[in-house]
């Protein structure tokens, strides 16, 4: 490169830096543009941050049973109850029986109730006599219409004299 060409290279590069290291600001005899103002701060407040509910987000309904023997009327006592789901619950038992005797199953069908449920079912050794067992079965429903796992009881063993 001669050297008549390395000045005007020069000026040129130096030119070019001169003006990009100048934007951005104010060109000489303008005035600084006013400040923007900041974004404006939202306080958010408990009933403002509540948002749709969706269906992922609510647990479904659970279920859970104590069942008792009362050893001189033979009553099986069950207690059941509800959580998780959308209250209000609906809760719904199943008695199911099993006849020893004769073979025959019949597992019950599904009805509402309350949180509590009596089966009467003597026992002792009758002969001649009659055999069964029986298990009650407590499920919930909640206001979404969700059913929880069906929580059955033990099998009790039951026996009446012919």
């Amino acid at each position: 490169m001669s050297k008549a060409m390395a000045v005007p290279f020069r000026a040129l590069m130096l030119a070019s830096g001169v003006v990009l290291s100048a934007c951005g600001g104010p060109m000489p005899g303008e005035t600084p543009a006013p400040e923007q103002p900041a974004a404006p701060t939202e306080t958010v407040t408990a009933e403002q941050d509540a948002r749709p509910v969706n269906a992922m987000d609510i647990t479904p309904p659970t279920s859970s049973l104590s069942c008792s023997r009362n050893r001189f009327s033979g009553a099986v006592s069950c207690t059941g109850s509800g959580a998780n789901g959308v209250p209000p619950y609906r809760y719904q038992w199943r008695h199911a029986y099993d006849y020893e005797t004769d073979g025959y199953s019949d597992p019950g069908t599904w009805f509402d109730g309350g949180t509590t449920e009596t089966e009467y079912c003597p026992f002792g050794f009758h002969s001649p006599g009659y055999y069964w067992n029986i298990t009650l079965s407590f499920r919930v429903i909640d206001a979404n219409g969700y059913v929880s796992t069906n929580t059955p009881s033990q099998w009790y063993n039951c026996s009446t004299p012919l």
